[in-house]
């Protein structure tokens, strides 16, 4: 009963159905240059729907955990493969751990300073969080990136040097 009454509903759609409905919508006199018209407007409106969903999921990931992501990769072609769970500050003690302290000051500088963007109150007439992110994006391409065991120096305590910056 179900198939039958599909086929009878698609199948069976014929040119006069579809001006029955262009008549029901308003159009008085339909022909096939209306029929046209109205699929392309549907195509148009499906289209446009699709983009604002792409665009829509695009800014649902978060700018700060792409950055971090970035630099855990960056990090991981220097030879420091770093689990996905690992936080800035814990970023920056074992890129010191395994560069040295000398090659990876830049690097954990920067990671500190990001960690504060993320979690530290903005003081008043601080820039943004925005802006804040784009200025460490702009800083992170300036770095000078360590390479893979390059001049690793721990200091003489054996733990890596890791000062918090101030803002």
């Amino acid at each position: 009963a179900t198939n039958g009454r599909w086929n009878q509903w698609v199948l069976n759609y014929t040119q006069a159905s579809q001006f029955n409905l262009l008549r029901a919508l308003g159009v008085e006199a339909p022909s096939g240059l209306d029929l046209l018209r109205l699929l392309a407007g549907l195509v148009g409106v499906v289209a446009l729907l699709g983009a604002s969903w792409a665009l829509w999921e695009r800014r649902q990931h978060d700018p700060w955990l792409r950055l971090l992501e970035h630099t855990r990769q960056r990090l991981a072609r220097a030879g420091l493969a770093l689990p996905a769970h690992l936080p800035p500050r814990a970023m920056a003690e074992r890129a010191t751990a395994h560069f040295g302290s000398d090659a990876a000051a830049p690097l954990a500088a920067w990671l500190l300073r990001l960690e504060q963007q993320r979690y530290a109150p903005i003081a008043s007439g601080a820039p943004s969080r925005a802006a804040q992110l784009r200025t460490l994006r702009r800083a992170a391409r300036r770095l000078p990136w360590p390479t893979a065991r390059q001049g690793a120096t721990l200091p003489a305590s054996g733990q890596p040097a890791i000062q918090t910056v101030a803002r």
